[in-house]
């Protein structure tokens, strides 16, 4: 399935919180092509197809425990994430939690480990 299928499934999928009520989530509009180059820049590494496809489609979602927010972060833990992309945070105050390490070198065709419920 396309990264694309996968974001309007999401889209279309109802979301519960820890009490069982329903919340809504917001897809903000997506990033643009100069936002897509300045994250390149910042890791140092052309982005993966699948990553600068769901960025441009959705720049951030709202409405879970903490945002997702495409445009992130660079990540300075290159030992680790030697082209990391922080993302989201978990909800305790720790922005980082959420890390992608994002070269599109690093995977050579388009593929997603995103995926949702049917």
């Amino acid at each position: 399935m396309a990264i694309l299928d996968t974001l309007e499934r999401a889209k279309a999928a109802k979301y519960r919180n820890e009490d069982g009520e329903e919340v809504e989530v917001d897809f903000l509009p997506g990033l643009g092509e100069g936002e897509l180059d300045a994250i390149e820049k910042d890791i140092g590494a052309p982005l993966p197809v699948d990553f600068r496809e769901i960025a441009k489609a959705c720049g951030e979602i709202e409405g879970f425990l903490e945002p997702l927010d495409f445009s992130g972060v660079p990540l300075e833990m290159p030992e680790v994430f030697p082209h990391g992309h922080a993302f989201a945070g978990d909800g305790y105050g720790n922005f980082g939690s959420w890390i992608a390490c994002l070269n599109a070198k690093m995977r050579p065709r388009s593929t997603s480990p995103v995926t949702t419920r049917p």
